[in-house]
Formats: C-alpha cells, sequence, structure tokens
C-alpha cells in the first residue's frame, strides 16, 4: 500500500472520523434502491442493509492512524478476506493510491438535476472539517452499527 504524508495522513483520518458523522445524510439525499429482486422491500435504500451485512462493509472502522489502517488492511489480506483494498466497502475509506476519501455508501441519485448535491455536500464537509481538524474528539466517531439507517 502506499503512503500518505504523516501530517496529511493524520488530518485524512480525523475528516474521515468527521464524516462519518454525516454518512446517513448522503444516504438520505441519494436513497433510491426501493426494489430487491423485483419486490419492494419497504425500505428507501435496500442496497444498504444487504450489503450491511457483509463483513467487509458498513461503517468505516474508527482506526487512530494509517499504520493502524495498514495493519488493519494487512491482517484481512493474510486472512485471505480480502484480495485487494478495493474489497473493503466501508461507507468512507481512505484511498490508498489518490490520497483521498472516497464516500461510497450513496445509492445512485434519483434525479439528474440532483447529481451535484451530494459532491457539492462532500467538498463542503471536507473544507468545513479540513479547517477544524484540531477540535475533533473522539467520542464523534462512528462505531460499527452505529448511524445506519435505511428506512423509508
Amino acid at each position: 500500500m502506499s503512503t500518505w504524508g504523516y501530517g496529511m495522513a493524520a488530518r485524512r483520518f480525523r475528516i474521515l472520523a468527521a464524516l462519518a458523522t454525516y454518512l446517513r445524510h448522503f444516504l438520505a439525499l441519494t436513497a433510491s434502491s426501493l426494489f430487491w429482486g423485483g419486490h419492494d422491500t419497504g425500505l428507501a435504500s435496500s442496497r444498504t442493509v444487504i450489503f450491511g451485512g457483509l463483513p467487509t462493509a458498513g461503517p468505516p472502522h474508527m482506526l487512530a492512524d494509517w499504520t493502524e489502517f495498514e495493519e488493519y488492511m494487512n491482517t484481512l489480506l493474510r486472512a485471505g478476506t480480502i484480495r485487494s483494498i478495493k474489497e473493503v466497502w466501508w461507507d468512507a475509506r481512505p484511498h490508498p493510491d489518490f490520497g483521498m476519501i472516497e464516500i461510497r455508501m450513496s445509492d445512485r441519485v434519483p434525479a439528474l438535476h440532483e447529481v451535484g448535491t451530494p459532491g457539492a455536500l462532500s467538498r463542503r464537509l471536507v473544507h468545513l472539517f479540513d479547517s477544524q481538524v484540531t477540535e475533533f474528539a473522539e467520542d464523534r466517531f462512528v462505531r460499527p452499527g452505529e448511524g445506519r439507517y435505511a428506512g423509508p
């Protein structure tokens, strides 16, 4: 895995923790998978529930820094759970090749005129969190199983 510079990696992990508290907002803006197998599920995002059952999906694991992230990924690789980081489908994750954070939980945006909204929100939040990165406290982290909502 490639690495970010130490200072930037630490900042990005704090930004990731802050973004994790807004993942439900991204889902609300993009929820559009009402059906599964041709049946109405009664959910706004059946994809969230289906993928949430996978061991490498769901809210991001809140790891302290890039070193801890690499150790976790290497453990998954050694165990044969994944063949590459591309098989980790956390709702948001650091991208090791591009030095950025990916928000991956969104369904398809239901209307063309709404496409820019999730992108604009993510960009604004990253800028906001980057300017406030030293103010984040550990208790704001989303832990696995928290912050997930797929209801109507």
